[in-house]
């Protein structure tokens, strides 16, 4: 199970001429945390030092090491933290 957060649209984002950027986002539950989206073979989102390359090997969502990556129909991208099964 996890909490999911809506970060950004991916389509916006691949359209800037960026590289990098910085979110700095309210996860509410868990305080404010920066988020990097940077470009490379992959759009990728790097949160608490763990990569999530977004839709990696047409897997959606994506997860490791307790946190998971989604992109929704509507190209927007969600990070998701593990939560304790209640």
């Amino acid at each position: 199970m996890f909490d999911w957060f809506e970060l950004f649209n991916l389509t916006e984002f691949e359209e800037t001429e960026l590289v990098s950027k910085t979110l700095t986002v309210n996860l509410e539950g868990y305080g404010n945390a920066e988020i990097l989206i940077t470009k490379g073979n992959v759009t990728s989102i790097v949160y608490d030092d763990v990569m999530l390359p977004i839709n990696f090997d047409d897997q959606n969502p994506y997860q490791f090491e307790g946190y998971a990556v989604y992109l929704d129909e509507e190209d927007y991208v969600w990070l998701g933290i593990e939560t304790e099964d209640e």
